[in-house]
């Protein structure tokens, strides 16, 4: 079961980074996240992407390489979390188009 929660999570992610770049490409939208504004402005919308996920993915895969069990109280509020991050990009996006 883990795995699969880890799996989700991580497709939520992709979703993430897919969503929130399409939706910083419409004119008159920003990050509304501190932290990845602030990487964005010296990492570039992708280079900040790819770092954030890359922590998150590495973050979970040292879970399940490691077998820690805790992933069930990280995993499931994360998953809640992107959940609502990616309908809210999805919602910008339908409605700025």
């Amino acid at each position: 079961m883990e795995n699969i929660l880890v799996i989700i999570l991580l497709f939520l992610n992709i979703l993430d980074a897919i969503t929130t770049y399409k939706a910083l490409k419409i004119p008159g939208l920003a990050e509304g996240n501190p932290i990845m504004k602030f990487l964005m402005s010296k990492l570039g919308i992708i280079g900040a992407l790819i770092a954030s996920k890359g922590i998150v993915f590495a973050m979970f895969l040292y879970f399940l390489i490691a077998n820690i069990n805790i992933t069930y109280f990280i995993t499931i509020p994360f998953i809640i979390f992107y959940i609502f991050v990616v309908i809210n990009n999805i919602k910008l996006i339908k409605k700025l188009t």
